[in-house]
């Protein structure tokens, strides 16, 4: 397996990242007997994210750290009941168990069937909703994308991920009472997961869709307006 690297440029900014990390112990670099704190793929995340401008990545690489640190992350998604973990994913964008032509994970949201499942997915105290997107995310960067990465043909790393929205049955009701669900897991994913979102497209979306969307894509990212096709 293998990282691709397009520019020597690419390869010293990474370089560069990782020496910045070091100083601040954000990062320790592989031992003979310990792998490195974190992956390529990983840091190369944060230094797209960031257009690879050093300083405001490693702002945002040691404010995803502080938040990790504080909810305990690695315990969480160590320890999430499984029941509960396979129960969330209702909820969320679902991994179909396929990949995309260039071999990036392929999930899917029907978000229509996730209206009538409001009043469950709202009985949950809103800490322990968190706490599922959390596990869900981690499961993608942790289970799914390494196994992507093992079965990609050429042995490319993946770290980002296709997503299929299905727009069937939309109202505009359900859409607005699903609105903190959707922003939630879009604010918590540009925060503290960058760049695993590859692209969106959105399917079988109602006539009066455009309308709509001129409404409501101020309730997402940048990124995540910027790669959504319809």
């Amino acid at each position: 397996m293998y990282l691709v690297l397009t520019t020597t440029m690419t390869a010293s900014e990474l370089e560069t990242f990782k020496d910045a990390l070091i100083k601040t112990d954000l990062y320790m670099p592989a031992t003979e007997t310990e792998k490195a704190s974190h992956s390529d793929a990983t840091l190369l995340r944060f230094l797209r994210a960031r257009k690879y401008d050093i300083p405001a990545a490693q702002k945002q690489f040691a404010d995803t750290e502080a938040w990790r640190k504080k909810h305990d992350v690695d315990k969480l998604y160590r320890t999430f009941p499984e029941h509960e973990f396979y129960s969330s994913k209702r909820f969320y964008p679902r991994w179909t168990g396929r990949r995309d032509k260039e071999g990036k994970p392929l999930y899917v949201y029907h978000i229509a069937s996730v209206r009538p499942l409001y009043d469950e997915l709202h009985a949950v105290a809103p800490p322990r909703r968190y706490e599922r997107i959390v596990s869900l995310y981690e499961s993608m960067v942790n289970l799914v994308m390494p196994l992507c990465t093992h079965v990609h043909p050429a042995g490319e790393t993946i770290s980002s991920s296709t997503t299929i929205i299905d727009l069937s049955s939309l109202t505009l009701g359900s859409l607005i009472s699903l609105r903190s669900h959707l922003q939630e897991a879009s604010k918590l994913a540009t925060a503290n997961y960058p760049e695993t979102l590859h692209r969106i497209a959105v399917v079988n979306a109602p006539s009066f869709f455009p309308v709509i969307w001129g409404w409501i894509k101020g309730w997402f990212d940048e990124v995540t307006r910027i790669r959504s096709t319809f």
